[in-house]
């Protein structure tokens, strides 16, 4: 007999970690067995692991942190068995080309399949959001300044 287990990269372990200094909470949806997935997630340092889920339930369990623990999500996955879960996910991103169904069901693909990528991906949105933010604040600014100057003083035509 020869025991198999999935082997963690150490770009995995550094991934997760960096997640959680960004105050991203990591969870492991997984259909592997119990043993193995609990290896792996210690491994990982995750924070819960879920493991031998159905399809359908990856799906279900990303709709309850979304509706009841009001969190935003992001999926990362490989197979077939992802894509309910891609598909339901606020961003779905899948690693590497393995299946034609997770890449169209998707937001992101991560061709290389690292999952430093993930970091980086969340870090690129985050900064995007906030120049987003600082253009409106910006315009906004502009435009009230802008209409004020153009009203200039009200003349008073009676004097």
């Amino acid at each position: 007999m020869i025991p198999l287990a999935n082997i963690v990269r150490e770009t995995a372990i550094v991934a997760v970690k960096k997640l959680k200094e960004m105050n991203v909470k990591s969870i492991m949806l997984t259909g592997d067995n119990e043993k193995v997935a609990h290896y792996v997630g210690e491994q990982l340092a995750m924070e819960e692991i879920f493991a031998e889920v159905l399809p359908h339930e990856k799906s279900e369990k990303i709709e309850h942190i979304q509706k009841v623990e009001q969190l935003r999500t992001a999926m990362t996955g490989d197979g077939v068995h992802d894509a309910p879960a891609l598909a339901k996910a606020d961003l779905g991103i899948a690693a590497g080309a393995n299946t034609d169904v997770a890449i169209e069901t998707a937001d992101d693909v991560l061709i290389k399949s690292n999952p430093l990528d993930v970091v980086n991906i969340i870090k690129l949105s985050r900064a995007t959001y906030r120049k987003m933010i600082q253009n409106l604040w910006w315009a906004a600014g502009y435009n009230i300044i802008a209409i004020h100057w153009l009203q200039g003083p009200y003349i008073n035509s009676a004097d």
